[in-house]
C-alpha cells in the first residue's frame, strides 16, 4: 500500500505471468498460484443459475387467471433451452384444453337433459359441473406448489395433444 492508503497494483484477479504467460492470481497483495486448469483448486469455478419457476407456475395457475392464453404465451415464449418450464407449460395448456372440452360438452348435455326434463336435470348436473371445477382447482394448486421445488408435475386426467 502507499502513504495514502490507496492499493499498489492492479485490483485483484487472474493476469497473465510476464515469464510464462500462464495466468495467475493477484490477491491485491500478492501473487498466487498459477491458474493449473479446468478440475483444479485455482481454477475459477462456474456460477450456474437455475432458470425461475414463476413462469412454469404462471402457465399452471392459468386455470384461475388466464384459462388457455396464459399456458399458450408461455408455451409459445419459452426458449427451449429451459426444458423444465416448457414441459409444464405443456402440461398446463393440455389440462386447460381438457377442461375447456370437458366444460363445452358438460355444458351441451345438461341444456339437452333440462329441456328433456323440463330443467330437473340441471339440479343435478351443476353441482356436478362445480365438483369438478373444484377438482381442477386443488389440482392446480398441487401443481403449482409442486413446480415451485422444481417438481415435474402431471395432472391425473389430461388428454396430452401438445408436446414440448
Amino acid at each position: 500500500m502507499s502513504q495514502y492508503g490507496a492499493p499498489l497494483g492492479p485490483p485483484p484477479g487472474w493476469y497473465p505471468d510476464t515469464v510464462t504467460g500462464a495466468p495467475r492470481y493477484w490477491d491485491g497483495a500478492r501473487w498466487g498460484a498459477y491458474w493449473l486448469g479446468p478440475g483444479q483448486p485455482n481454477w475459477p469455478q462456474p456460477v450456474v443459475v437455475a432458470p425461475s419457476t414463476t413462469p412454469a407456475i404462471l402457465a399452471h395457475l392459468g386455470y384461475v387467471i388466464g384459462g388457455i392464453l396464459l399456458p399458450l404465451i408461455i408455451f409459445l415464449v419459452t426458449d427451449a433451452s429451459d426444458r423444465f418450464t416448457k414441459i409444464q407449460a405443456a402440461e398446463a395448456l393440455n389440462f386447460q384444453i381438457t377442461v375447456f372440452i370437458v366444460y363445452f360438452g358438460g355444458i351441451i348435455v345438461t341444456i339437452g337433459l333440462a329441456v328433456l326434463t323440463y330443467g330437473i336435470a340441471l339440479i343435478v348436473l351443476f353441482p356436478l359441473v362445480f365438483a369438478a371445477w373444484v377438482v381442477g382447482l386443488i389440482w392446480t394448486i398441487k401443481a403449482a406448489v409442486a413446480v415451485s421445488r422444481r417438481e415435474y408435475w402431471l395432472y391425473p386426467v389430461n388428454i396430452r395433444m401438445v408436446h414440448a
